[in-house]
């Protein structure tokens, strides 16, 4: 029998989980307050993100910090998209996720980019942000994915 999927507002432990992976992040920068600043922009975020990959400054098997910067890109595709951070619950396991409100429209962003690296794909963040946009915005227009 296949479990059922509950969608939530975060709680006061989901968004303490949420930012201790934002505040790692930072705190790989803190000694740069121009770069820290510059994660509150979606420009700024993505940037940054890009440079950890494209200098490959984590291993593959870092998987809780590639995750962290999932955060991060989430972040900038809920500025860009107007997404709301919820956790989805499922069998006992707790995550958080983007959701587009008004829609079923759901999204993961925390693995996005671990699951990419642990497989060894080439991520080219600025066009793999773009498409996501792209096919959000689509699915949004086309009123398919829209609650009942």
């Amino acid at each position: 029998m296949a479990s059922e999927q509950r969608f939530e507002k975060l709680n006061q432990h989901d968004l303490a989980e949420i930012e201790v992976r934002r505040a790692l992040v930072r705190s790989w920068i803190a000694h740069n307050p121009d770069l820290v600043r510059a994660l509150d922009t979606i420009a700024g975020r993505l940037l940054f993100i890009d440079s950890v990959i494209s200098q490959q400054l984590l291993s593959a098997e870092m998987v809780y910090e590639w995750q962290c910067l999932g955060i991060i890109f989430g972040d900038a595709l809920a500025d860009r998209l107007g997404l709301e951070w919820q956790v989805v619950e499922e069998e006992g396991f707790r995550d958080p996720c983007l959701v587009a409100p008004g829609t079923t429209i759901v999204l993961f962003p925390m693995t996005m980019l671990s699951k990419r690296i642990e497989q060894g794909d080439n991520i080219d963040l600025h066009h793999f942000f773009d498409g996501l946009c792209e096919q959000v915005t689509a699915m949004r227009k086309g009123g398919a994915f829209d609650m009942e």
